[in-house]
């Protein structure tokens, strides 16, 4: 057995669940119509995945956002340049994983980011 295909009987059978990967989307590439579901997803972890295929509802980090609440509370992780949700909110916070010195170095330059963090 090789070591991709070991790989689909292992973990990446839990990431095709967690992907939320759909059968029906995948197969809609010409070369794959044919492919039963085991051989769509032995493909998608063997190939797809590095081909960047669509497999999935979720095309990109655009249909990632659309699906989150606009109204409520909201956190966004490592958005200090550019923010994907309503910064403006009062329900609206934020968090980054670098202390305020190394942001400040990483975005002193940065005339997108907020003047206020100096």
């Amino acid at each position: 057995m090789s070591q991709k295909s070991e790989k689909i009987n292992g973990m990446n059978k839990d990431y095709l669940e967690l992907s939320d990967f759909d059968h029906g989307i995948y197969r809609n590439y010409p070369d794959l119509k044919l492919m039963n579901k085991s051989a769509l997803e032995n493909h998608f972890i063997t190939h797809g995945i590095e081909e960047g295929r669509i497999s999935s509802q979720i095309r990109n980090r655009n249909d990632f956002v659309n699906l989150i609440e606009k109204e409520g509370k909201m956190l966004e992780i490592g958005p200090l340049d550019n923010p994907q949700l309503d910064y403006l909110s009062s329900d609206y916070y934020s968090i980054d994983v670098f202390s305020k010195a190394q942001l400040i170095k990483n975005y002193i330059n940065d005339p997108k980011v907020f003047n206020n963090l100096r």
